[in-house]
């Protein structure tokens, strides 16, 4: 079998995001690296997806949140920047592990913050795997 690829100038179509808080925090993170103007249709406004909105335009991204729950990614001018402050995710383990992940992917440099059970969590189940990648992690 042979597969062929060809790039394309545009990507067309609707998402409708069930209200669940992990794709929510997914929704958010990969609207914002595609950068270009998304809307997405019924997100879970909780506050663990809302904390990675607030973590994801720290970093650059423009994503704003309109009445019924409707989230509008804009283009960023700038797109992904070093933080000034510290990310904070809460205790949401899951956007904490994530942010890791694309944080490690983007190399960018940053600092987290979070209660205890978030960053224990997320530290025994993905930092060794990171570490594997050249990535380096610290914790106060």
């Amino acid at each position: 079998m042979n597969l062929t690829s060809t790039p394309e100038s545009s990507l067309t179509g609707s998402v409708s995001c069930p209200g669940d808080k992990s794709i929510s925090q997914r929704v958010l993170m990969i609207s914002s690296l595609i950068n270009e103007p998304i809307k997405i249709k019924g997100f879970l406004d909780g506050e663990d997806p809302l904390s990675t909105m607030h973590a994801l335009n720290q970093m650059g991204a423009e994503i704003e949140i309109h009445p019924k729950n409707v989230i509008q990614v804009k283009k960023s001018l700038t797109g992904f920047v070093e933080p000034i402050d510290p990310l904070d995710l809460g205790n949401s383990g899951t956007g904490l592990r994530l942010m890791l992940g694309m944080i490690a992917g983007l190399g960018i440099k940053t600092m987290f913050k979070g209660d205890n059970s978030s960053i224990a969590a997320t530290h025994e189940q993905s930092l060794r795997s990171f570490k594997c990648y050249g990535s380096r992690y610290y914790f106060q």
